[in-house]
């Protein structure tokens, strides 16, 4: 029974001060769409603010999303720009419920289209 007491107690201060964290993602990490997302859906282990978003297309310049969602939500839809056929870096920062800053980033690809292949 003293043993089950201290694991609590001990535990007890993880849980407390542990942050807001990506969950999952639409896309996911690494995948290649064969159409281009007109969103990209983040889910968190709690509610977060976007601050701030950019995408990458390769190694261009990366472009601020500026149309961010106002409000806190645990899962977060980013609207997208015309995507073409390439890779993409999402790079996000979040503000979660504790004020805590939660950061990352989602790579992904589109995949070039029949139409798009016979352009080039």
């Amino acid at each position: 029974m003293n043993a089950l007491l201290i694991s609590l107690l001990l535990a007890a201060p993880v849980a407390a001060f542990a942050h807001g964290h990506l969950l999952s993602s639409v896309p996911t990490e690494g995948q290649t769409a064969s159409e281009a997302p007109r969103t990209v859906t983040l889910k968190f282990s709690e509610s977060v603010q976007i601050a701030t978003a950019s995408l990458q297309e390769g190694s261009s310049p990366a472009v601020r999303l500026d149309a961010l969602p106002s409000g806190t939500a645990a899962t977060v839809v980013l609207a997208m720009p015309a995507l073409n056929p390439g890779r993409y870096t999402l790079t996000w920062r979040a503000v979660g419920a504790d004020r805590h800053a939660v950061t990352g980033t989602l790579t992904f690809s589109v995949a070039p289209t029949a139409a798009s292949s016979a352009k080039h």
